[in-house]
């Protein structure tokens, strides 16, 4: 089977279903904002875990933007309601962005007419238009999530396929962060430089604790800058005992008021973000601050934008990048990366962007 063309036709109805990893999210942009340029007048409507909802919050390029749980029994019966949901709007197309069969399989039990998607997880017989994963001579090969998803635009003829990821919030937002700084005893006017140090994916992408407080220190002794520890609920020890181990003035935003939409905020008032191959990474690189990714057992090129501001460390021994999320071995892929090689990275990332200033 094979799905029209859509370049110079507009279907009524669309429905997305979002990717469902914070970054993935933020990769995803792209596409979303490619489908809004090229539909101006269609309806569209957004599927997305609850839990990243925020990372798409305020974003002009739907009409509605439906949530569900992960998982569970909350999450089947979800799933049943949002088929049933599917079937009664009548969606002339719809673009599959996980690769999971669950997502393919709501979409077809759901009617969706043209439904898009990779050809992955057993799930051809349920697209109407099945692209292969990028690759040559049919070898699949690592790619930049964010082209990914754009490549399912260009399998329907879409336009406008910038692959620059990008974030929203208004003023209210900003004023909100700036007042929760200040309820924090961080000056928002200050330069600020943010520290993150968890990964959802697994221990393996994780640098130790008291590197993270030496590099806090390293980078105090050098900028006048509040340095800000920032994570989520798995992350609370973490920073906790980062903010204990090193002589710098670390504030920990752990546990304040700052979600992943107000995130959004706080990382465009920074000039530095350093950060392990986890979700905050991607909100550097869209809001265009310097952003330097620790990276260990992962391949670059999934993640990476190739933008002046997005830099990549990575000290990859023979066994990587492995993929794994529990290190088998030794951990070579992070214990090779030092404070102090972090540190020089964080000055050149400064410099590229035209903010290096002691």
């Amino acid at each position: 089977m094979s799905v029209p063309s859509f370049s110079e036709q507009s279907p009524a109805r669309i429905c997305i279903h979002a990717p469902n990893w914070v970054g993935d999210v933020v990769m995803a942009t792209p596409l979303m904002r490619s489908v809004r340029r090229n539909f101006t007048s269609s309806r569209i409507l957004l599927l997305v875990r609850n839990n990243v909802e925020p990372v798409v919050k305020k974003a002009p390029w739907f009409d509605e933007v439906v949530t569900y749980p992960a998982g569970g029994v909350s999450g089947t019966f979800a799933f049943w309601r949002t088929m049933a949901r599917l079937r009664r709007e009548a969606f002339d197309l719809g673009l599959i962005l996980p690769n999971s069969f669950k997502t393919a399989l709501l979409f077809f039990m759901g009617g969706v007419e043209n439904r898009v998607g990779y050809i992955r997880d057993a799930r051809r017989f349920m697209l109407h238009h099945p692209l292969p994963r990028p690759g040559e001579n049919g070898e699949f090969h690592p790619v930049y999530m964010a082209d990914y998803y754009l490549g399912l635009g260009k399998g329907i003829g879409l336009n406008h396929s910038d692959s620059t990821t990008e974030l929203h919030f208004c003023e209210e937002d900003v004023s909100r962060t700036r007042s929760i700084l200040k309820s924090q005893c961080i000056d928002p006017d200050r330069r600020i430089f943010l520290l993150h140090p968890g990964a959802a994916y697994g221990p393996s992408k994780k640098w130790r604790n008291r590197r993270w407080a030496r590099l806090a220190e390293l980078l105090e002794n050098s900028f006048d800058v509040e340095i800000c520890l920032i994570g989520g609920e798995q992350e609370a020890e973490t920073c906790r005992r980062i903010q204990a181990l090193s002589g710098a003035d670390v504030s920990n935003l752990q546990g304040s008021k700052i979600d992943l939409h107000l995130l959004k905020c706080l990382v465009s008032m920074s000039d530095l973000l350093v950060t392990t191959d986890s979700g905050p990474r991607h909100y550097g690189v869209a809001c265009s601050i310097a952003t330097v990714c620790l990276m260990g057992p992962t391949h670059p090129d999934y993640s990476t934008s190739g933008r002046p501001h997005d830099i990549v460390i990575q000290c990859t021994p023979e066994c990587g990048p492995c993929q794994k999320k529990v290190c088998p071995e030794d951990h070579r892929c992070m214990e090779n990366i030092s404070p102090r090689l972090v540190f020089s990275h964080c000055l050149g990332a400064l410099m590229k962007n035209g903010t290096y200033e002691k």
